[in-house]
């Protein structure tokens, strides 16, 4: 015990020296996560940033696309109601109307309505098609005046929402 009173300035500089040694090396690794850290979050925000570009070209992409469908569809959705024209209509397939469907999702919040409304008009105008393809040429097809009022309605609606539809994908393809 004599050691220790005699000793006990030296060995508390001895502990503080210590201590200090044992701050310092405290200090570096701190100063090292500090850095790790910031390039952690450097390199998500990139990533972020990376992944955020990606699907703003998907989204462009799909506008361009979604756009390209319903001017095709809109254009050559101006025949009259005639059997003939009918039968011999091979534009509009249960795929064309599903790709409407799927890309408006993946275009626009506000193309989603718009798309849901051209597809049900489109799909009375499939089904007329089909009817008219059912029916061989030779016996002919005369739509009934209902009929006639229904392709009518479903004509208005798909040009107005598709050309709506073309509109909203114009402004995507912009931004």
């Amino acid at each position: 015990m004599n050691w220790f009173k005699e000793n006990s300035s030296a060995i508390q500089a001895f502990a503080s020296i210590v201590g200090l040694v044992v701050t310092i090396i405290l200090a570096c690794l701190t100063y090292r996560y500090v850095r790790l850290t910031k390039k952690l979050v450097d390199s998500s925000l990139e990533q972020t940033n990376f992944i955020k570009e990606s699907s703003r070209i998907v989204q462009k992409q799909n506008a361009q696309a979604l756009k390209a469908l319903a001017l095709n569809l809109r254009t050559h959705l101006t025949f009259p109601l005639s059997h003939t024209a009918l039968a011999a209509f091979n534009m509009l397939t249960e795929h064309e109307i599903t790709n409407i469907e799927s890309s408006a999702r993946q275009v626009d919040n506000g193309a989603i309505p718009l798309a849901v409304e051209a597809v049900a008009a489109l799909r009375v105008i499939y089904g007329m098609i089909q009817v008219a393809k059912s029916i061989p040429k030779n016996m002919g097809w005369m739509p009934t005046e209902q009929e006639t009022k229904n392709w009518a309605a479903a004509i208005s609606t798909s040009h107005r929402n598709l050309q709506a539809l073309e509109s909203i994908c114009e402004q995507v393809t912009k931004t």
